[in-house]
């Protein structure tokens, strides 16, 4: 694939193989034209979408010498080290065998050499390895090898790891992370169904539903028909007084492209407008009680904007990160930096106001990321429960056989070098919030309780 973007001086510099320190990658760059490799000991695919992101968002690259450079997003902090190798290896030049058990082996190897968290789940990875091996044979078929990759993941509470099977004409995905208080909350109502609306509509499904029915619901609870909403109905905010509220879903999907910079472009819109129409306020509750991730560097942008309203310009180390998987697992650390933009909206003469994120066990992996942001930051109090405990970010490997899974390799610190993975970052004050009696309404009045200021008192008077 072309790299339009990248000048002839630097395709000419990059001519050449290329493996990354962790990550599994080779990059192979010839006559103008990138191709990606997903690698390990059992396989080497051509990763088209890895692929077409090297070649068409390429990152920044920092050279370290002719046979070593780095890229990386600076943005969200994250570097993946490149060395020069002398030739693509032969399993890349061969045809990929695609039986039941060369796919077995190819995801065996990818979490052999990449999962960060088997110490954490306390699993015997070669000898689950071993057991998959015994019941997989070059007639298995598809959905026998479906059902011997998902009982290997038994147990392995990441909402980052799993797969993505073709069965037949129909797509399946495999991916495992219990939600220790809203599944039991809305457990019931699922039974309620008939048996008719429950093969119709899986329990994730239903949870789906219900998360977006909520996010609605709460607004229209604190505030009627007055709230504002943009980004595809991402950000939903409102106002009460000296009171505000901001519903943020997820930190991602604002544009109809997967380009990251036109994301945050357009947050960044977004959060200006919400900063003004906020102006004001003494008590902000930025909700992510509902949030399910989407990329580190919008949610790094939208607490630069939050940040902005105490107008300080400092800088705050929120997070630290590294590849499990890497030779020298270099730390790298990550800062927030407060956005200039949004300065604007508070006054030198007025107060900034006490900011509160409201957290629960479905706020994942960006959403704890900006948690930690804010959590940086001065005069902010974190309420609700722990997040989901799933920091890390996704590692996407393709399979021989078409089929494609996912996995955390990395491993996230907060500035203290404390993990929250599988367990979640837990808040300053825990407040209940889904009820399994009533969730939708528990869930609805924990918030207004927090939005009036019932539920807690300021850190600063602890």
């Amino acid at each position: 694939m072309l790299a339009p973007h990248l000048t002839r001086a630097q395709l000419k510099q990059m001519e050449g193989v290329w493996k990354s320190d962790g990550y599994g990658y080779l990059i192979e760059v010839k006559r103008a034209h990138i191709w990606v490799y997903d690698f390990n000991t059992q396989s080497c695919i051509v990763d088209d979408s890895s692929t077409h992101d090297f070649a068409y968002g390429f990152p920044s690259i920092k050279w370290h010498s002719n046979d070593s450079f780095q890229i990386g997003q600076e943005a969200d902090g994250k570097h993946i080290l490149f060395k020069r190798i002398e030739a693509l290896p032969s399993a890349c030049t061969a045809n990929q065998e695609s039986s039941p058990l060369a796919v077995l082996d190819a995801f065996s190897a990818n979490m052999t050499e990449h999962y960060a968290f088997f110490k954490l789940h306390n699993i015997n990875w070669q000898q689950r390895v071993q057991i998959a091996r015994s019941k997989i044979e070059e007639g298995s078929s598809d959905a026998e090898l479906f059902n011997v990759m998902k009982e290997m993941l038994e147990g392995i509470s990441d909402s980052h790891l799993g797969f993505r099977a073709r069965l037949g004409k129909k797509n399946r995905t495999y991916t495992r992370r219990q939600l220790r208080d809203l599944e039991p909350a809305l457990q019931p109502l699922y039974q309620n169904l008939t048996q008719q609306q429950q093969a119709e509509l899986t329990f994730s499904k239903f949870r789906q539903q219900w998360v977006a029915r909520q996010r609605q619901y709460i607004v229209e609870h604190l505030f009627g028909r007055h709230t504002r909403s943009a980004g595809n109905g991402i950000l939903r905010w409102g106002k009460d007084g000296n009171r505000g509220y901001l519903s943020i879903s997820r930190f991602a999907g604002f544009v109809p492209t997967d380009s990251v910079t036109t994301e945050i472009k357009e947050v960044e819109r977004h959060m200006d407008r919400i900063i003004d129409e906020l102006s004001g306020v003494q008590h902000l509750v930025v909700d992510v009680s509902l949030a399910r991730g989407g990329y580190s560097s919008v949610a790094k942008s939208i607490a630069s904007r939050l940040a902005g309203l105490h107008g300080t310009g400092a800088v705050y180390h929120y997070l630290t990160r590294y590849a499990a998987d890497s030779q020298n697992k270099q730390q790298q650390k990550v800062f927030l930096r407060t956005s200039s933009n949004s300065q604007r909206s508070h006054p030198v003469n007025k107060s900034p106001p006490t900011i509160v994120v409201v957290t629960s066990d479905v706020t994942t992996s960006a959403a704890e990321e900006f948690v930690l942001a804010m959590r940086s930051l001065p005069d902010v109090l974190h309420t609700g429960t722990a997040s989901n405990g799933s920091l890390s970010d996704i590692l996407e490997k393709s399979l021989p056989n078409g089929w494609m899974m996912i996995l955390s390799n990395e491993v996230l610190l907060d500035p203290s070098g404390k993990s929250y993975e599988g367990i979640g970052i837990p808040p300053h004050k825990t407040i209940k919030l889904f009820d399994s009696d009533r969730p939708s309404q528990s869930h609805a009045v924990a918030i207004e309780r927090i939005f009036r200021g019932e539920s807690y008192q300021p850190r600063s008077s602890e």
